[in-house]
């Protein structure tokens, strides 16, 4: 469970940011949701937006324990390139 890697305030933080992203998706993210929604990928779920430790991935697929991220124009803005660089998401099993 993600609670274990953050604390209250940051947990509820992160929740409220992907909430704030779902609602003003990518283009390349809105794309990739077009063909991921509603299980038509294998009949798998996947989740938008979903916060794993203290990152958000744009989608993750609980059954299969695989989070995707999309790389769309905003990560060539050099501030982002960095940001994205220094983030990780601990490997610990099941999140």
């Amino acid at each position: 469970m993600i609670k274990e890697f953050v604390n209250h305030y940051q947990f509820r933080a992160l929740r409220q940011a992907s909430r704030r992203m779902r609602r003003q998706p990518t283009k390349s993210e809105d794309l990739l949701w077009q063909a991921l929604r509603k299980r038509q990928l294998a009949g798998l779920k996947f989740r938008r937006q979903h916060p794993i430790g203290p990152s958000i991935v744009d989608f993750y697929c609980h059954e299969k324990r695989l989070a995707v991220e999309v790389d769309g124009g905003v990560h060539q803005e050099n501030d982002v390139k960095e940001h994205d660089l220094a983030r990780h998401v601990p490997d610990r099993g099941e999140v």
